[in-house]
Parts: structure tokens; sequence; C-alpha cells
């Protein structure tokens, strides 16, 4: 009958443990030098391996006022991120080339109006000038953006401007006939009362007269409507021309006001000049906030050398086990 107690099973295992750690301890010399061999390399090639700098700019993305006193970004931070990833990582053969160039150069936005850039490369130098290249592009870019705006809103102005005068030479006109109306409605209207004041000297024509439809009575009661009406028509048209002439006093101001405020697109001390003018409403220009920092990216040596530790012990263990495997074979 067959024994299938388990502790006769975990006997064994036990016995096998130890003729196990009994068979390594005998290849220690072995164990050790691999391990030994493996450690060391990892070593060297943790102190040796090339330091990383990490490099970061932050950019204020510049903003003007609208007509609307609303403060407006020269571009927002998504598309010009996107248009430097463009530029700068796909388009960029150098840098395109590069392993893990996306996660080299990074670009976060903080609070919708501040771009912060990092990159992280073995060469502080190369971080230095990359970085100064964008700043650099990001600074053209909204020069050129700020100054196609200031053409767009000078041509809405002029179109404004144009249109508005239109409309009140097109009222000027309209007032002309209206007064000229006016003046003859007022004429016939004094000529048909001067005519009924003479038929009435005379009873046998005024009596005649009357009999005609529309009498002169109704025909003097209608011109008067009509020049209530003409008269009510001349003041909304004047009050409709003072309204569109306020208008154009406006756009002109603002027109004035938008090459001031453009001229100053490119202030370089814009932080100072808000200091000084804390109410100011001119636009402020896109600009690198402080330096550029450069910072060693710190490694942690051990963990490599623990590493390599770990896997020199692995293979030193499966070298042991290979050797008497074929030690085993050729006996």
């Amino acid at each position: 009958m067959q024994n299938n107690n388990p502790n006769n099973y975990l006997q064994e295992d036990e016995i096998e443990l130890k003729e196990i750690f009994k068979f390594l301890i005998n290849s220690k010399k072995l164990l050790i030098a691999i391990t030994l061999v493996i450690t060391i390399l990892g070593a060297i090639y943790s102190f040796q391996k090339v330091p990383e700098y990490k490099s970061t700019a932050l950019i204020e993305i510049g903003g003007y006022n609208t007509f609307s006193n609303e403060k407006g970004l020269i571009e927002p931070a998504k598309d010009l991120i996107q248009d430097l990833k463009i530029n700068f990582i796909y388009k960029n053969s150098s840098l395109s080339n590069e392993k893990g160039l996306v996660d080299a150069l990074v670009f976060r936005l903080i609070e919708k109006k501040l771009l912060q850039i990092e990159y992280i490369s073995s060469s502080a130098e190369k971080n230095n000038n990359l970085l100064n290249e964008i700043v650099e592009y990001i600074v053209n870019r909204h020069s050129l953006l700020l100054e196609a705006n200031k053409l767009r809103i000078s041509n809405q102005i002029k179109a404004d401007k144009f249109r508005i005068s239109n409309q009140i030479e097109s009222l000027n006109n309209e007032l002309s006939i209206t007064d000229l109306k006016i003046n003859e409605l007022n004429k016939v209207i004094v000529e048909d009362e001067d005519n009924l004041k003479l038929l009435a000297s005379n009873p046998d024509l005024f009596l005649q007269r009357a009999t005609q439809s529309p009498t002169l009575n109704q025909i003097i009661f209608s011109y008067n409507n009509q020049l209530i009406d003409l008269r009510a028509n001349k003041i909304n048209l004047s009050q409709e021309k003072d309204s569109l002439e306020l208008e154009l006093k406006l756009l002109e101001s603002r027109d004035s006001e938008s090459n001031d405020i453009f001229n100053l697109s490119q202030e370089k001390d814009t932080l100072e000049f808000d200091l000084k003018f804390p109410m100011n409403q001119n636009p402020t220009s896109t600009q690198l906030v402080g330096k550029i920092l450069i910072d060693e990216v710190p490694t942690n040596k051990a963990l490599p050398i623990f590493l390599s530790f770990i896997f020199g012990l692995f293979l030193s263990i499966i070298v042991i086990f290979i050797n008497n495997s074929l030690k085993a074979s050729k006996e």
C-alpha cells in the first residue's frame, strides 16, 4: 500500500532545498565571481552615465483690451502649444531623431496665460539654445499676430466709419427732401387759406365750392396732417442722424486709441510699467518671465547598482545550474 502522507512530501521538499543550497555553497566561487562582475559593471555604468540637464522657461502670453474692455490673449494657449509641437518636434529634423523627444520637450499651461516649457538633454548649452530659440519664435509670432490684429481692427473701424458716413449722408438728403416737402405744404396751405377767405367774402362762390368734394377745408386739414407726419419724420431722422454722428465720433476716438495701444505692443518692460501704472489699459507683450533655469537632473546611483547585484545573483545561479547539467550529461 502506497503511503500518501503529506509530511513525506514536506520532508522530500526540505531535502531538495538543502541539496540545492549545499550545491550553491559548493559553487560559491563561481556565484560570487559572476555576481561581483555584474555588480561592478552596473556601478561603472551608474558612475559613468552622462548627466542630464533640465531647462525651464516660463512665458507670459501677451494680451490686449477689446472695445468692450475685456482682456483677450494675442493667441489661445492651446493653439500656441499645437504650433510649437509642429515646428519644434515634428518638423525639426535634428530633434525628431532624438529618442523620446515628445517626453523630453514638454509644454504646460498655467492659468491660461502662462506657458511653461521644459526640455531635458545631456547638454546644458543645447537646452539653453533651444529654449531661447523657442522664446524668440513665440515673441516674433505674437508680434506679427498683434500687428495683424491691429490691421483687422483698423479695417473694421474704417468699414464702420464708411458705412455710418454713408448713412448720415443719406439721412441728410432725406432731411433736405423732407424740409422741401414741409415748405411746399406750408405754401399750399397758405394759398388755400387765402382762397378760403376770398370764397367766404362771396357767399355764392363759397356755397358752390362747399358742394364740391373734397371741400377746401378738408384739403387744408389733409395738408396739415401731412405736415404733422413730415415734421415727426424729420424729428426721427434728426435723432437717428445724431446717434450715428455720436457713433462715428466714438469710432474715431477708438481708432486713435487703438493706434496708441498697438504702438506699445513691443514694450519690453511691461511688468515694470504695470507696477508704475496699476490702471494701465495698454496691451502686454508676450515675454519671458525671469530667466531660463537650468538644473542637473538628480540620478539615483544606488538603484542601478542594486539592480545589477540582483541580476548578477540570478544569472550566476542559472549559470551554475546550466554548468552542472552539462557536466552531468558528459558523465
